[in-house]
C-alpha cells in the first residue's frame, strides 16, 4: 500500500490518514502539506509519481515471484538502461 496525506484536508484529518496507513504497513507515505481533500487533483505530479513508484515496486515484486527467490530477470537491451 502507498499513501497520500493531504495536509489541509478538512474531511479526513491528516492525523487520521497517517494513523490508518500505519496498521496497513504502507510502503511509502507522501505528505502534501498544502493540499486539501483532493490532493490527487490539485497535486497531479506528486500523485502520478506515487502511482509510478507503486507500479514499479509491484512489478519488481511480481517478477521476483515468477523468477524465484533470487528474483533474477533476463534483461533486454532497453531494460539495462533503466535499472
Amino acid at each position: 500500500m502507498w499513501g497520500l496525506v493531504a495536509g489541509q484536508d478538512k474531511a479526513i484529518p491528516p492525523e487520521c490518514e497517517r494513523f490508518m496507513y500505519r496498521p496497513a504497513r504502507a510502503r511509502k507515505i507522501v505528505e502534501v502539506p498544502t493540499s486539501s481533500h483532493v490532493a490527487m487533483i490539485s497535486h497531479r505530479k506528486i500523485t502520478a509519481d506515487l502511482i509510478e513508484d507503486a507500479a514499479q515496486a509491484t512489478c519488481r515484486t511480481l517478477v521476483g515471484r515468477v523468477n524465484g527467490p533470487a528474483g533474477l530477470v533476463a534483461q533486454t537491451e532497453t531494460d539495462r538502461g533503466r535499472r
